[in-house]
């Protein structure tokens, strides 16, 4: 179902190719293991990077893995920082959001001595209320979820102190904060899940439209286990995800897997018409009629076009 065409190439575009692939894969990689940490926040993510440094490393001895393709690359953008007041800076009609970002550290890490000299001088009921203010402020505030949690972890670290654990109200802020904590790693690892993901379904695309789909079929299925987990079974995403893993399993010839996949797919696509986009559940029905005649199923398979057809001219 896949156009693997393979033009004539002279060994040295060959070698260029290889070579563009060979540094795209070792990007990957590194960005892999920054992102996932020393102790990553996702249960089976380190198993997810072996799998996803094995199909790497298939995509690195293909000569055509990059075909065609265009890459994007991200880049920060930096801006100077004046030296406004945080309140200032909130209520500029242009706001810098840099300077905006340093000031609330600034002001985070100036609360948190503010408490730690009351602290100091026993004035731990003052302290106490420092805390509450922090931690509303962490609350409210838009700075990375890897610098909240770094200040939410020392803020419950300072509460458990023997001397402010006697104050008044500390077990109420000590519970928010808890709350806090593992409202936030719970948000972390999912994103750091969908992150895994999303470099699964980058690196088994490069697979596929280089015809190694044995390799592309077992990224889309951990990739598929990952959303399942994180989305949801029904959600859209794992939907399309399915997808993936059946268009590469018929290329495979594994039919009945295939099969039940395409039909599962598509029902969630219609029963979810609300949210579906028509293009999606066409192409669908497409290339699940096309598997249909593949497998000398002529008669069902015109069902499944005539059923892509009627989709078409609604659009």
């Amino acid at each position: 179902m896949t156009d693997c065409y393979n033009p004539k190439m002279s060994s040295i575009a060959n070698h260029s190719r290889r070579l563009s692939i060979a540094v795209l894969v070792s990007m990957t990689i590194s960005a892999g293991h920054a992102a996932l940490g020393d102790e990553p926040l996702c249960h089976d993510l380190h198993a997810k990077q072996t799998v996803l440094d094995a199909g790497q490393e298939s995509l690195r001895r293909s000569s055509y893995g990059s075909s065609g393709r265009n890459w994007n690359e991200s880049r920060l953008l930096f801006h100077d920082v004046d030296t406004r007041s945080l309140t200032r800076l909130k209520t500029d009609s242009e706001p810098d959001e840099k300077a905006i970002h340093l000031a609330t550290l600034k002001e985070i890490d100036a609360k948190f001595d503010g408490a730690l000299k009351d602290r100091s001088f026993k004035n731990y009921g003052r302290a106490l209320l420092e805390y509450g203010e922090l931690h509303s402020m962490l609350e409210q505030s838009t700075i990375t979820d890897d610098e909240k949690l770094k200040y939410l972890q020392k803020l419950f670290a300072y509460l458990n102190w023997p001397d402010i654990m006697k104050a008044n109200g500390q077990p109420g802020l000590l519970t928010r904060v808890s709350s806090s904590l593992k409202i936030l790693t719970e948000r972390m690892r999912k994103s750091q899940c969908l992150t895994m993901a999303a470099k699964l379904n980058e690196t088994a695309d490069k697979l596929e439209k280089a015809c190694e789909y044995t390799m592309a079929r077992k990224l889309y299925k951990e990739a598929l286990d990952i959303k399942g987990k994180n989305l949801g079974p029904n959600a859209p995403e794992t939907t399309m995800q399915i997808l993936d893993v059946a268009r590469t399993a018929g290329e495979e010839k594994h039919y009945s897997e295939a099969t039940a996949l395409f039909e599962k797919a598509i029902a969630l696509l219609k029963k979810d018409a609300a949210r579906t986009d028509k293009s999606d559940l066409r192409n669908a029905l497409q290339n699940y009629g096309q598997l249909l005649n593949e497998m000398k199923q002529e008669k069902k398979a015109e069902v499944i076009y005539n059923e892509a057809r009627q989709l078409a001219k609604k659009d």
